[in-house]
């Protein structure tokens, strides 16, 4: 019953690991779009530089935690 237990109680965190890395690695792919599309955006002058700086480092950040939480 132990090792039942035991065995279940890993297959759950397992599962919700494994969906948190799916949810990690799906947000990191869609800040490299934005990330892009933002550049983008700077360079055809739609916003400022401030702007541009002020989100581009926000965004680094946040690709930057689910980097190391992915890894």
């Amino acid at each position: 019953m132990f090792v039942s237990l035991v065995t279940s109680h890993f297959k759950e965190k397992s599962a919700k690991t494994n969906k948190e890395l799916e949810i990690s690695t799906a947000r990191a792919n869609k800040l490299n779009s934005i990330i892009q599309s933002l550049y983008e955006d700077k360079v055809e002058g739609i916003i400022s530089n401030d702007r541009f700086i002020q989100l581009s480092v926000n965004y680094e950040r946040e690709q930057e935690t689910l980097k190391a939480k992915i890894s």
